[in-house]
């Protein structure tokens, strides 16, 4: 294990930071999901 994230980690991460401090509305999780697995 190299210990890096895979894409799906990253994206859960980013979105849960995001959501917990309240930043992202819906179409911004959407986006970073779609960025991220693009």
């Amino acid at each position: 294990m190299t210990g890096l994230p895979d894409k799906g980690q990253l994206a859960d991460a980013m979105f849960s930071v995001g959501a917990l401090r309240g930043q992202l509305n819906n179409s911004e999780a959407e986006q970073a999901y779609a960025l991220a697995f693009r």
